[in-house]
């Protein structure tokens, strides 16, 4: 299996099931830490991009 290399132009190494999979979960166990969720709209507000994991998060949380 390849390793996972998000900046990769090979999709064989940024395409990785395991990865999609684990970052799923992930967003599925935060979704209602409003903690977590606070922490990253704050990061967000510096506008220093998010990483595909606090994206998803921020997605699927139930808290409006």
């Amino acid at each position: 299996m390849a390793l996972y290399n998000p900046k990769s132009l090979s999709a064989e190494e940024f395409i990785n099931d395991d990865e999609i999979k684990e970052t799923l979960r992930f967003a599925d166990e935060h979704k209602n830490d409003l903690e977590y969720i606070d922490s990253v709209i704050e990061k967000a507000k510096l506008r220093k991009g998010l990483n595909h994991r606090e994206a998803r998060v921020l997605l699927v949380c139930e808290n409006k």
